[in-house]
């Protein structure tokens, strides 16, 4: 995804576009935690995906948080909701 020429490395503005996607997703997650627990809820994950503009039925939208969900608290840390984007 952040190395399109697949060299099988990341140039620095392959880095710099990295950085920038990581930088936003982790304000996004900060912005969708509103109990600041550091794991967003279904309910918080759903406004973050609903607000991104995706219109997933529930179905679907809870298979997407299973499938990021290893330890199946029902909540997504950083690293699972930046996976999951």
């Amino acid at each position: 995804l952040h190395d399109p020429d697949q060299s099988g490395s990341i140039s620095f503005q392959e880095f710099e576009s990295l950085h920038t996607f990581l930088t936003s997703m982790r304000s996004s997650f900060q912005r969708f935690d509103a109990d600041r627990s550091g794991k967003l809820d279904l309910r918080e994950v759903h406004q973050a995906v609903t607000q991104a503009g995706f219109q997933l039925d529930e179905h679907s939208f809870y298979a997407t948080c299973k499938a990021f969900d290893p330890d199946r608290t029902g909540t997504l840390g950083e690293p699972e909701f930046i996976a999951m984007t």
